[in-house]
């Protein structure tokens, strides 16, 4: 076993070296999967004609196309106006701080755009101010329930790619990691939000001012988030009933219907679309998916997950993988799906070359539990960072406050992995 599964965490370190020397996600995957290549004594042709065949998979080309869809609909929903009027008329929930402050970062949460911390940012400011809590808080709790959705929440790239990567229909993962959320509305209540931990000055309330909610403006600019969710919800179950085409497409026809519906509402024509499609942010997600499958490839054709089971790998291995691969990326790259993709083709190979297959959703969850955390503590992280830059806090004071809950965070997945592997 030394030997072959050694070659791969070599690879893997490569990808962290390049990560760490900055260079993009994209590019340090295809620098792990050449390493791969060199080391299992095949050539040049060799890793072309398996990178073309891994960009041309099925499975590569939806996932593009999905990550593209997300994109476009989070650009126009901003760009739109929609976001900041849907925000604009639910200030009345500043009647009650403590969930005012966490409700509008999971709002914004519920989009997953790159950097979205910042875009909740400036409200989380105006209501903390307005009741005087401190601006150490206000940063962490922007940061902490901006993410709480990420380890269930379907729109998010990290969790489809997850499923496309293992076979799990996306519903079914995301249901299955509903007790991540829950445990982070939990852990973020004892750790940042509870009276005696968060402390509120009371503020007198103006005539008139915050006095309700503007039910018609929030139905209004809601509306697309409603029709991509529930569209995606219900078209992914029919789908997986009939059996028509794979359930995944549900995503894409829901996404689909409510970039219409912005369009629409706000007379957007064609060239917004297109310049979200071809911006230099989509180009970088989709060079991403293309190298993810492209070392999933070469991982898979190289032999050297059949090599480890050869010698005796088991389920220590798998664990080992599923638990220090991902939590190590997510330190070094703070990004979901670079955790996913350069390390559950690992972990997914290992498991089905060692009989384990039956498992994969227990390796899943702990994979996800084990990557989000390192994610979240990583200070590379592009939300935590701008967090800190915007309300202007030293970085490491709110680091060490994310140190312990993280850890809980973490042993929360362990548990629920391991009875999803003993049930």
């Amino acid at each position: 076993m030394a030997l072959p599964f050694l070659k791969i965490v070599l690879s893997f370190v490569v990808i962290l070296v390049c990560l760490r020397l900055q260079l993009q996600l994209g590019l340090a995957i295809l620098a792990g999967s050449a390493f791969l290549t060199v080391v299992f004594d095949h050539g040049f042709w060799f890793w072309c004609s398996n990178a073309a065949a891994g960009v041309l998979d099925g499975q590569t080309l939806l996932l593009a196309s999905i990550v593209t869809s997300i994109l476009i609909f989070s650009d126009l929903f901003e760009k739109s106006g929609m976001s900041r009027r849907l925000l604009d008329s639910l200030q009345g929930m500043q009647r009650w701080p403590r969930l005012s402050l966490a409700f509008f970062p999971a709002l914004i949460g519920l989009l997953p755009m790159p950097g979205g911390a910042i875009f909740s940012a400036p409200m989380i400011g105006h209501i903390g101010e307005q009741v005087g809590a401190p601006v150490n808080d206000r940063a962490l709790l922007n940061y902490w329930y901006r993410h709480i959705w990420e380890l269930s929440w379907p729109l998010y790239p990290g969790i489809i790619l997850a499923s496309t990567l293992s076979g799990i229909p996306v519903l079914s993962l995301s249901t299955h990691m509903l007790v991540g959320p829950v445990a982070c509305l939990v852990l973020g209540y004892l750790y940042y939000m509870r009276p005696g931990v968060l402390t509120l000055q009371a503020q007198p309330t103006r005539h008139g001012e915050g006095l309700g909610f503007s039910f018609p403006d929030m139905r209004r600019n809601a509306m697309p988030l409603a029709i991509a969710i529930c569209g995606s919800v219900f078209f992914e179950l029919f789908l997986s009933h009939t059996k028509l085409v794979t359930p995944e497409l549900g995503i894409l026809a829901a996404l689909a219907a409510g970039v219409g519906f912005i369009m629409w509402r706000n007379a957007l024509g064609w060239s917004h679309v297109f310049q979200a499609a071809f911006s230099r942010q989509n180009g970088k997600l989709l060079a991403i998916v293309g190298s993810i499958f492209i070392y999933k490839q070469i991982l898979g054709e190289t032999g050297a997950i059949s090599a480890i089971t050869v010698s005796g790998a088991g389920l220590l291995t798998v664990l080992l993988c599923a638990t220090i691969l991902p939590f190590l990326v997510g330190v070094v790259s703070g990004i979901t799906m670079a955790f996913v993709g350069s390390t559950f083709p690992i972990i997914l190979l290992t498991a089905q070359h060692v009989g384990l297959q039956d498992h994969t959703l227990a390796f899943m969850v702990l994979g996800l539990f084990s990557g989000f955390v390192g994610v979240m503590i990583s200070p590379l992280h592009i939300c935590f960072v701008l967090s800190c830059h915007f309300f202007g806090v030293n970085s490491m004071t709110i680091w060490k406050r994310l140190v312990t809950p993280c850890a809980l965070l973490f042993g929360v997945g362990v548990l629920y992995a391991g009875l999803l592997y003993l049930r």
